[in-house]
């Protein structure tokens, strides 16, 4: 017998039966497929991925993305793969007019959406964090239970929650892993590696919001960071450069989708509460699909 962590699913009640619920809960291995026997931990999934391998990193470049959806208040589930579409291009290719127009309005059913202008900040050459409002209709944004108003971007490639008052530890210091399980802070590393050059570099910000019974709330929220070179690109034999964006889907899903990814590229995908690598903790390849299929 073999300890498993695990993750909850459900399959709906079989048609011509009665069922108590429509819907039977099970638990199931992380470990899939999974041929051993096993016994539950009593711990959730630590769906965080190490990228390494020249095939993860070809399997990104198709436009690929992930979402990341809570399993309860402590873990995350084994993230569902999304297709190309699910980059942004309305923040991929639009720009500030500085009038403050919506740039973008428009209706899916009986939802009203709106894309607002995107904004931007520019990371310098030194390391430091963006602090951003999570929304612009004062829409919280909830991750491992709790719920923030504020998120810091940081120039490493990933985003934290709550209010960043004590000394930062910067997560990219030659243990990527334990860094990010350790940084102290609820974090997401969206592409947690070594970005940026001495000139810096830029991330747009992108509010959507949504227009349902005659209310307005947040829908997402995207930041786009667009041809980013790797720290230490100018050593290179060939420029290498990322482009990436992660989006806030209220009011607690997480969505990654990735444009470009580097040969040279090391890079850390998924969640963290910052209280330290989980025990059971084992660095699993992405999960891919097909994409021919």
């Amino acid at each position: 017998m073999m300890d498993r962590p695990f993750r909850k699913a459900m399959a709906p009640c079989a048609q011509g039966c009665v069922c108590d619920s429509p819907f039977e809960e099970y638990y199931e291995s992380c470990f899939a497929p999974d041929s051993h026997e096993y016994v539950f931990t009593g711990k959730g999934c630590v769906p965080v991925y190490k990228v390494d391998s020249d095939s993860e990193k070809a399997f990104l470049n198709n436009g690929v993305g992930y979402r990341f959806s809570p399993l309860d208040e402590n873990t995350f589930d084994r993230p569902e793969v999304l297709p190309p579409t699910a980059y942004d291009t309305f923040c991929s290719d639009h720009f500030y007019e500085g009038c403050g127009a919506d740039e973008q309005t428009y209706v899916d059913g009986n939802v009203t959406y709106q894309n607002l202008d995107p904004h931007s900040v520019t990371f310098t050459g030194q390391q430091t964090l963006k602090q951003l409002s999570v929304s612009m209709m004062g829409n919280t944004f909830r991750y491992y239970g709790k719920d923030y108003s504020q998120v810091s971007i940081f120039d490493d490639g990933y985003l934290c929650f709550g209010s960043m008052e004590a000394p930062i530890k910067f997560k990219n210091v030659g243990k990527p892993i334990e860094a990010h399980f350790g940084g102290g802070y609820p974090c997401f590393s969206f592409l947690q590696t070594g970005l940026g050059s001495t000139e810096g570099y830029m991330v747009k910000t992108c509010y959507k919001n949504r227009l349902e019974y005659g209310t307005w709330s947040a829908d997402t929220t995207t930041f786009s960071l667009e041809k980013v070179p790797l720290d230490g690109n100018e050593y290179l034999p060939e420029p290498a450069f990322a482009s990436v964006q992660v989006r806030l889907v209220f009011p607690n899903t997480i969505e990654v989708s990735y444009k470009e990814v580097p040969l040279a590229l090391s890079a850390v995908i998924g969640p963290s509460d910052g209280m330290g690598q989980p025990d059971l903790y084992t660095d699993d390849p992405l999960p891919r699909v097909n994409l021919n299929a």
